[in-house]
This record gives C-alpha cells, structure tokens and sequence, in this order.
C-alpha cells in the first residue's frame, strides 16, 4: 500500500505539472469584461529532469473572444514557480503543489516590448536548426545532438510553443544549446521580461480555466475554474 506523503507527492506532481502548462484560457472579473477571455499565445515550460529541481513557466494571452470586433482586452502575461524541490524532501501530507502563479495586465508600452520580442522569436523560428534524423529504431541519436565540448551540456528542458492565429509551432530546445542560440537567447529575454512584470504586481489575478477539476483530479469536468492567490 502507498504511504499517504507518497499519494500525496504524486497527486502534486500530476497537479503541479498540469498549473506550470497553464490554463485553456482565462477570464478577467465582470467588472472589467462580462463575457470575454484571453487565450495562450506563447508559452515557455522550465520543468528539468527530477523532481529535485525547481519548475518554472512564462507565457503569454490574448483576447479572442468570438465576435469581438474592437474594445479589446488588455493582453496579460504570467509566470509560475513550482517548488518541487521543498516538496520532494518533505514528507507532509499536501492538498495543492508548492507553487506560486503570478499574472500581470500589460500596460501599452509593455505590449509594445512583448510584441517586439515575440516578433525576433516569429523570425528566429524560420531558420530552426532541427538535425536530420530519418526513422530511428535502436536508439541512437543524430550527429551533433550533443556539443562537443562535454563542459557546455546543459541537459535543457526548455520547451516552447507559439500561436499567431494562423500557424502553432512546438519545440525542445535540446541539450546541445549551441544549434539555436537565437532562440534560446530571445526566449530567456522574454522569461525574463515576464517575470519582472509579474512578481511585482499585487493586483488581484484573473480566474484561469481548465478542462479537469484539479481539486478532484480523478473526475473529469468540462470546465473547471481557479483564482491563483495573490503572491507578488
């Protein structure tokens, strides 16, 4: 029978990962929009082999809300640490991950910024370096997915996904970080930018919705909605 602190460290870990993807969309307060939402554009996943190591997330929503034609919503970015490593060596039974999510409403000059970052990531994803590789079937890896020098692997976990609307574009960055140094570049900027927007703003967060109840993650539900608390 599993110990009630080792349920409890996997049922975390299932939530946890689930928070650090981020929400299907989220919804401002009626008193800002009664009926609108913001969906995922860009999103940047930090979380490294072993749960030893702290998990990190940064992304990036927008209105699309359906019909929507002018008096669009302000677009909102968000970022989330996820503790992993205080709950791994503690074996206190635990209801929710240690995580803190933070969300902060982009004023127009910071919209300019993102935008101007996301365009140089749109434009570095047009001369990806993804090595050939054909049909593998024993295992091995393509030349050069390692870099030479053995001081430089890294053992990245950084993966990314964009949506302009038309196209959406999933990538691992990979230990050998030396292939697409653009795009790892241009996404620590935007990691970093996010985070500074958000860890300062104490403003109350928006409800973020997804498809399965996290409070009782064996039952499905169609929509599910969570109010991160403040932690800035």
């Amino acid at each position: 029978m599993i110990k009630p602190s080792r349920q409890s460290k996997l049922r975390n870990q299932k939530i946890g990962s689930i928070l650090l993807e981020g929400p299907e969309w989220i919804n401002p307060p009626t008193k800002v929009d009664d009926f609108g939402w913001l969906d995922p554009i860009y999103s940047l996943v930090n979380q490294p082999m072993g749960i030893r190591r702290n998990a990190f997330s940064f992304s990036v929503f927008v209105d699309n809300t359906i019909n929507r034609h002018k008096k669009f919503l302000a677009p909102l970015v968000r970022y989330v640490e996820w503790s992993r490593e205080i709950e791994y060596k503690s074996n206190r039974v635990r209801k929710w991950p240690i995580i803190k999510i933070f969300q902060h409403v982009l004023s127009n000059e910071e919209s300019k910024r993102i935008d101007k970052l996301l365009l140089i990531l749109d434009e570095s994803f047009s001369n990806i370096n993804f090595l050939k590789a054909g049909l593998i079937t024993d295992r091995s890896e393509p030349e050069n997915c390692w870099p030479d020098d053995e001081s430089k692997i890294t053992f990245n976990s950084l993966q990314v996904k964009r949506w302009n609307y038309c196209q959406s574009i999933e990538f691992g960055i990979g230990e050998n970080t030396e292939l697409n140094p653009v795009i790892l570049k241009i996404n620590q900027s935007l990691a970093n930018y996010i985070k500074k927007l958000c860890v300062t703003d104490t403003t109350k967060n928006y409800r973020e919705c997804y498809s399965s109840n996290l409070k009782e993650i064996k039952y499905k539900t169609d929509y599910w909605y969570y109010r991160p608390k403040v932690t800035g």
